[in-house]
């Protein structure tokens, strides 16, 4: 299956204490911060199989996707929008950082990181169902979900 990701390095603080650096991890966030998304920076196609050990990428199945956070942004206007934050692990290491809209950002907007949920909000599946993956493509969004929760260790995803 394929989903549709921001590349972390397309995801850059404009204000707050990472000013100029690309999204990160959780434990490297700073609330308050303001993100934004580069100009020309499309969506990644991210290509994923779900298996018995968690969700890995299709292409390198060396390679899992964690979730790390679920980020809710604050844009100028008063709304609200949640984001994933996924981690490719290669050897235990870090080997790339993606941000997964739950919905649409735009690019050379400002979304102030007000909070993040201890848990994906209520209304996070519906908004993945609609949006998650790409037109086309079979939906098979809950097993991309439960495949994250597992590797995750968030059992409340499934």
């Amino acid at each position: 299956m394929t989903i549709d990701v921001y590349a972390a390095i397309d995801v850059i603080a404009s204000d707050g204490v990472m000013k100029g650096e690309p999204i990160s991890i959780a434990d490297e966030l700073v609330l308050d911060d303001v993100f934004g998304i580069r100009a020309s920076s499309p969506l990644h196609a991210l290509n994923v199989t779900s298996g018995p050990d968690g969700l890995h990428r299709t292409d390198d199945a060396q390679n899992f996707i964690h979730l790390n956070c679920c980020l809710t942004l604050m844009a100028p206007d008063g709304g609200t929008h949640e984001a994933l934050v996924l981690v490719e692990v290669q050897d235990d290491t870090i080997a790339e950082i993606y941000l997964l809209p739950l919905g649409e950002l735009l690019p050379l907007v400002d979304y102030d990181w007000s909070a993040w949920p201890a848990i994906p909000p209520p209304n996070a599946l519906p908004k993945l169902q609609a949006g998650l993956l790409r037109e086309g493509h079979a939906s098979p969004w809950l097993t991309v979900l439960c495949a994250i929760s597992k590797t995750s260790r968030l059992a409340i995803w499934c």
